[in-house]
């Protein structure tokens, strides 16, 4: 693991991402020094997600914390599911899998993302793309990928900050 934090999604087997992980880390918890450097965006209003991609009406509650924000990190495409549980706490340094080629991948790769949303958030799983994907993975997918609750940062300048 990159940094320290709490696992809020444990995917497996799901497209795109395969087997998975999510990892949160409070900005709280982020050394103060590394804030300017993280360019991090002004929260934005919800995007209207397009038709095309066929994201189902809400179907839960979203029971976020959004006074607060958080980074969070998905380790994707791992050789086997995370032995790991939502809720558990995770250390920098922590090894969390192995890189492997699950799901929508090609070759062996981790595919990483750092995103800051609201504090707080898990999920049960998600998925995309696949006919297997429950109404509620399909939902989490798009509340993660595509509402704009979750922006994307550039994990190099995290990665460039790690001593």
């Amino acid at each position: 693991s990159v940094l320290d934090g709490r696992v809020i999604a444990i995917i497996i087997d799901r497209n795109p991402y395969g087997n998975a992980v999510i990892i949160e880390t409070p900005l709280d918890n982020i050394k103060t020094e590394w804030l300017p450097h993280l360019q991090l965006p002004q929260i934005e209003p919800t995007i209207i997600i397009d038709p095309r991609n066929m994201c189902p009406e809400e179907v839960q509650t979203l029971d976020f914390d959004y006074n607060h924000r958080s980074l969070y990190l998905i380790y994707a495409h791992l050789k086997e599911p995370p032995n790991l549980q939502v809720g558990e706490k995770i250390s920098c340094g922590q090894i969390i899998g192995a890189v492997g080629n699950t799901g929508k991948s090609t070759n062996p790769h981790l595919h990483f993302e750092v995103r800051i949303g609201p504090a707080n958030a898990t999920f049960d799983s998600m998925a995309k793309y696949d006919t297997r994907a429950s109404i509620l993975e399909m939902h989490n997918y798009c509340v993660w990928r595509l509402s704009n609750l979750f922006q994307l940062l550039d994990p190099m300048i995290l990665l460039s900050l790690i001593e």
